[in-house]
C-alpha cells in the first residue's frame, strides 16, 4: 500500500474544482487498496466533510496558502507520512512554493491549467485540458526528467463515471437543464440564469449550487418550480439526465463532453478562456464568452437556437464522446506509483 499526499485548497473564491478533480484521483487510488491525505487551510468544511466520507484524510495547515511555513509542514508531513508523492493542484503554487518542495525532497505532481509558473521543479506536470500539447513550450524550464502529461487522454474523472452511460441519441425536444456554474460563482450568475430560464415555457431544470455560495437562500427562493441540488454527490447522475446544461468552462465540460451532453458554456475565469474556446471550436459546446458580459438577450437567443436544433445537440453529443475516453484518472495513477 502507497500513501499520496495532495495538497490543494478551495473557497468561494478559487472555487471547488482543485478539490474535486483531486478527489477523482484520491478515489482511484483509494480503489487500488492506497491511502489518500489531503493537505488543506481551514475553511470549505463541506468539502473536508465529503472527502472524509469518502475515506481520505484531512488534515488541516497552520500557514497562509503557499508560503514558506506551507512548505515546511508540508514537507514534514510527507516525510511522517512515509508517502510516495504529493499531488498539488492550485495556482498559487509557483516558482518558489515548488523549487522549495523539491528541495526539501518532496516527489509531486502538479497540476496546471495554463501555465501559471514561470519555472517547474515538479516531477510530473499535469495538464488535462484537450488544447494542452499545444502548449508544451510553456513547461520548457522544468526538470530533465520531469514527464509531461498533456492532453484529453489524462481528464481526471471521480469514480461516479466509471460505469456512466453516455448519452446515445438526444431528444427531439430538449427540456431536462442541468445548470452547473461551478462551486465559486461570486457574481452570481446562476441567479440571473434561473430568473432568464423562466422565461422559457416548458423546462425542466436542475440547479448544482455548491453550499456555501453566498446567495444560495436568495437562488432556492427564486427557482421556484426547479430542483435545486447542494454539493452535489451525483453529478453523473444528474448529467445522465440532461438534454442540455449550461456550464462553467472547467473540469465539468469534459465530464459533459464524455456524457454527450450538449453545453452552453460560460468564462468565469482566465484559466477558463482556452478551455471555452477550444471546446466551441471542436464543436462540442457552444461558448457565450465571459458570464458577467453576456447579456440577457444573447443568452436567451442562444438557448432557444440549441434548444430547437436537435441536429446540433446531436452532432456536439457525438463530438464530444468521441474527444474523451474515460480513461485517464487511472493513467495519471498508474505513473505516480511507477515513480
Amino acid at each position: 500500500m502507497s500513501t499520496i499526499l495532495f495538497r490543494t485548497d478551495a473557497s468561494t473564491t478559487i472555487g471547488t474544482g482543485h478539490v474535486m478533480r483531486c478527489l477523482a484521483l484520491a478515489q482511484e487510488a483509494l480503489d487500488q487498496g492506497h491511502k489518500a491525505i489531503f493537505l488543506m487551510l481551514p475553511g470549505a468544511d463541506h468539502l473536508k466533510e465529503r472527502l472524509t466520507e469518502e475515506g481520505c484524510e484531512v488534515i488541516e495547515l497552520k500557514s497562509s496558502r503557499a508560503s514558506t511555513g506551507d512548505i515546511k509542514e508540508t514537507a514534514e508531513l510527507f516525510k511522517e507520512s512515509g508517502a510516495l508523492c504529493a499531488v498539488v493542484d492550485g495556482y498559487a503554487f509557483g516558482d518558489d512554493y515548488q523549487k522549495g518542495l523539491k528541495e526539501a525532497g518532496v516527489r509531486f505532481l502538479l497540476i496546471d491549467d495554463y501555465g501559471h509558473a514561470k519555472k517547474y521543479s515538479a516531477d510530473f506536470i499535469l495538464n488535462q485540458n484537450a488544447y494542452a500539447k499545444e502548449l508544451e513550450s510553456i513547461y520548457s524550464d522544468r526538470p530533465d526528467d520531469c514527464e509531461l502529461l498533456l492532453g484529453h487522454e489524462f481528464v481526471l474523472f471521480r469514480r461516479e463515471f466509471k460505469n456512466a452511460n453516455p448519452t446515445e441519441k438526444v431528444p427531439e425536444k430538449a427540456k431536462k437543464i442541468l445548470v452547473t456554474l461551478g462551486g465559486g460563482d461570486p457574481d452570481n450568475i446562476t441567479l440571473r440564469i434561473v430568473q432568464l430560464l423562466k422565461q422559457v415555457a416548458d423546462l425542466d431544470v436542475t440547479v448544482v449550487v455548491g453550499s456555501a455560495h453566498e446567495h444560495l437562500d436568495q437562488i432556492k427562493s427564486e427557482a421556484q418550480g426547479m430542483k435545486v441540488i447542494c454539493d452535489a454527490h451525483n453529478m453523473e447522475e444528474l448529467i445522465t439526465e440532461a438534454d442540455l446544461a449550461i456550464a462553467a468552462g472547467g473540469t465539468t465540460s469534459y465530464e459533459l463532453a464524455f456524457m454527450g451532453v450538449p453545453a452552453l458554456m460560460f468564462i468565469f475565469a482566465d484559466n477558463q478562456i482556452r478551455v471555452a474556446e477550444d471546446l466551441d471550436r471542436r464543436g462540442v459546446v457552444k461558448s457565450l464568452g465571459w458570464a458577467r458580459e453576456c447579456s440577457n438577450e444573447e443568452f436567451l437567443a442562444s438557448l432557444r437556437a440549441i434548444l430547437a436544433d436537435q441536429g446540433l445537440r446531436q452532432r456536439m453529443s457525438e463530438t464530444g464522446k468521441s474527444l474523451i475516453d474515460g480513461g485517464g484518472t487511472k493513467r495519471v495513477l498508474d505513473k505516480l506509483l511507477n515513480l
